[in-house]
């Protein structure tokens, strides 16, 4: 009977294998289709050297074995949108895990923004990250905001500056999307938890252009920070 046993479950991972692998090609498929109707560009395989932020985002530094897949480019005005999928691995062995995610990359000559990195706040968990000196920049005139997230950068005066009133009323009025958002300086990228299905592309696109805005108004001429400045690179 044993042998029975493990037939039964070699025929079992074989078929979810085969289910897996049916569904990767459907949601290339998709993401082709996603590309040619917005008018972007389709590739099924990147490198993380060719996407904007590859040397500055933590999210290309948490693990190991990679992968760049569904890469649709193309521009929106002056800036140059990326989405892809990203996968990456943590652990080894029987403690590896893989980890995937939907990137949307903006590369844009119009906001320079100081490095910096925004997430959703886990009260529990970063109340004990901040007793080991973990990082969290908060401000005391918008308790709501630093109660929503956790706000990082090397440059902190910088991060503030950029953090202003409206950037902050804006983030958390869009709380509920969970975002995660990293930024340096011409560079930026939002995600979720997860991939999204392709025929949310248009939206998480807009999600991205609309923080560019927000942060275009935050830096416009006259009224503006300076954030490029070599100690906020």
């Amino acid at each position: 009977m044993e042998w029975l046993v493990v037939l039964v479950f070699i025929a079992f991972c074989a078929l979810f294998i085969i289910v897996a692998a049916r569904m990767e090609t459907r949601r290339t498929e998709a993401w082709k289709q996603v590309a040619r109707d917005i008018g972007y560009e389709f590739a099924e395989r990147g490198e993380i050297a060719a996407l904007p932020g590859a040397t500055a985002f933590k999210i290309f530094g948490y693990g190991h074995d990679e992968r760049v897949k569904n890469v649709v480019t193309g521009a929106e005005g002056p800036a140059q949108v990326t989405l892809c999928d990203f996968q990456y691995t943590t652990g080894s062995g029987k403690n590896a895990s893989t980890h995937n995610q939907t990137l949307c990359l903006v590369d844009t000559p119009e906001v320079h923004v100081p490095s910096c990195f925004a997430r959703p706040q886990n009260r529990f968990a970063d109340a004990i990250g901040r007793m080991f000196g973990g990082q969290d920049i908060d401000f005391a005139e918008d308790p709501e905001f630093s109660a929503a997230y956790v706000l990082q950068g090397k440059n902190e005066g910088a991060v503030r500056e950029t953090f202003d009133d409206k950037v902050r009323e804006y983030f958390v009025a869009h709380r509920d999307k969970r975002w995660v958002f990293e930024a340096s300086r011409g560079q930026l990228c939002l995600y979720t938890q997860g991939r999204i299905a392709p025929d949310q592309a248009a939206s998480r696109i807009a999600d991205a252009l609309e923080i560019l805005g927000v942060l275009r108004g935050a830096h416009k001429p006259g009224g503006s920070r300076r954030t490029d400045s070599p100690e906020s690179r």
